[in-house]
């Protein structure tokens, strides 16, 4: 059924094309049957002339609202360059509170969605972000023990929007003042809401960025101290809950990070954000039945959500079906379109494409990401196999050796450059990279392939012992290319009687 209004709404391709088929189509149906003049009276005849045309737009207006069009929201991103002392805490806080104002005020905005993130949406590089389309703006600090002051630039045109300059105790007014720049830069005359659901004091927010920035320095039983002094200020703080949870998960403490995202979802007031961190807390702890209602509700209240729908696509399909986009392919096609600088989703993606509809579909998602992303290794690697899938070896060896433009001691590029010799019969360049591969660190299959050349080459004692090497390495006894290498190696030892 879901297929069904996806196609009506537009969705898919043609969906739009149905109701003026069946509008085009309805007149010459009745003239017909008011020509045999069987069936349908003049009157008659007239009157549904204009009510079928009618009753069809009420039912695809009908459809509309219930699968609404979609959105081209517009994409900012503020960044800061001052990672070398980001130990104060006021680096931290500024720059959430700024883009926790901003994505409130924008509701249909992308907003630095990659906030918060534990490593399901790393930060892309600036150049990535500017190709992807997103409006770019700077913070820039000058801080002391009793001042601070700030500006923010624009930086595609080098341009300052903003400046403040005041005391340690005014950060919610700076973050307000500062808000409320970028939201005239990009026409929208409106004063900034604020960051969190109600008002935190400034003591409050100190311990909660305070305990961001020591977890940060990797020093999680420190930050939990300070996002609990955060909870003693204001019980009612549902992201210091949230975060003490993630300083209890990098300790090792799993089941007490459990119980602390729990009780943050079951608050009344729990938000979009702290649905989509405590579904993705419990994707990584691989509790798939606490993970799919919070992720849902996520993408539910906000269906620009990209990491709610990249979250899901770990479930099982099957979880997926009562969802408005209730396949793999739809959802991550949403979160790449929504952000094309989502190159995890892209990833993902590919591979659900390549199976839906092809390598000659998925191949132009690669190369879209690549336009984003010119050094994406994981990017040209894909590229690579879809050029090997489909028979052009010569155009895979291309892919694969850009890599070493960007690391000259890549292993994967090593090992697939020799896959591709190796299938073209190119043996002694084939040997030359596996071997390269491995001296990078390269996967344990290269064990495999250099003792299928060496057994081409007549080398049988060399051959066993990488085949037999291979099966030492192996992930499990149904790794397939350990089970091969074995067989391989045994089928030797008995042909050379050792």
């Amino acid at each position: 059924m879901n297929n069904i209004w996806q196609f009506l709404s537009g969705e898919v391709p043609g969906g739009f094309a149905l109701p003026l088929v069946a509008l085009i189509v309805f007149f010459p149906i009745l003239e017909y049957i008011y020509r045999t003049g069987e069936t349908m009276s003049r009157r008659l005849y007239l009157r549904w002339r204009w009510i079928g045309p009618v009753l069809i737009l009420i039912i695809y207006a009908l459809i509309w609202i219930q699968s609404p069009p979609k959105t081209n929201p517009v994409r900012v991103a503020l960044i800061t360059t001052e990672q070398n002392s980001a130990a104060d805490w006021r680096y931290t806080g500024l720059q959430d509170l700024i883009v926790r104002r901003l994505a409130n005020s924008l509701p249909d905005a992308m907003v630095n969605p990659w906030r918060g993130n534990s490593g399901e949406y790393d930060e892309p590089a600036r150049e990535m972000l500017d190709r992807a389309g997103y409006k770019l703006y700077q913070l820039q600090f000058g801080l002391s023990e009793t001042s601070q002051s700030f500006r923010v630039s624009a930086i595609r045109d080098d341009r300052e929007i903003a400046a403040w300059d005041g005391d340690g105790r005014q950060l919610i007014n700076a973050s307000e003042l500062l808000c409320e720049a970028i939201l005239a830069d990009l026409g929208k005359s409106q004063k900034p809401k604020q960051a969190f659901s109600h008002d935190v004091t400034l003591g409050t927010l100190q311990h909660f960025y305070t305990g961001i920035t020591v977890l940060d320095g990797q020093r999680p039983n420190a930050a939990r101290q300070y996002f609990e002094k955060a909870l003693i200020a204001d019980s009612t703080f549902l992201q210091a809950k949230i975060w003490r949870g993630i300083s209890l998960e990098k300790a090792g403490e799993k089941s007490e990070a459990a119980l602390q995202f729990i009780a943050a979802m079951q608050d009344r007031s729990a938000d979009t954000e702290i649905m989509l961190m405590a579904g993705e807390f419990f994707l990584r702890i691989k509790e798939w039945d606490k993970a799919e209602p919070p992720l849902k509700l996520a993408l539910t209240r906000n269906p620009a959500c990209i990491r709610a729908s990249y979250g899901l696509c770990q479930l099982h399909p099957e979880r997926l079906l009562d969802l408005r986009l209730n396949t793999m392919d739809l959802l991550l096609g949403e979160a790449v379109r929504l952000d094309p600088a989502f190159e995890a989703a892209r990833l993902r993606l590919i591979d659900e494409v390549y199976k839906v509809k092809g390598s000659d579909a998925a191949r132009l998602i690669v190369s879209a990401g690549l336009k984003i992303n010119p050094e994406s290794i994981p990017l040209m690697l894909k590229l690579g196999a879809m050029e090997l899938y489909c028979g052009r070896p010569d155009k895979a060896k291309e892919a694969y050796e850009k890599i070493y433009t960007v690391d000259p001691q890549n292993a994967a590029a090593a090992f697939n450059i020799g896959v591709v010799d190796y299938r073209s019969d190119h043996r002694t360049d084939a040997e030359e990279h596996f071997n390269r591969s491995l001296s990078y660190g390269g996967n344990v299959d290269n064990y495999y392939y250099l003792g299928l050349i060496y057994r081409d080459q007549g080398k049988v004692e060399k051959a066993i012992g990488f085949f037999e090497k291979r099966w030492e390495l192996r992930k499990s006894d149904e790794d397939p290319y350990a089970v091969k290498a074995k067989e391989y190696a045994e089928v030797l030892k008995r042909q050379s009687g050792s």
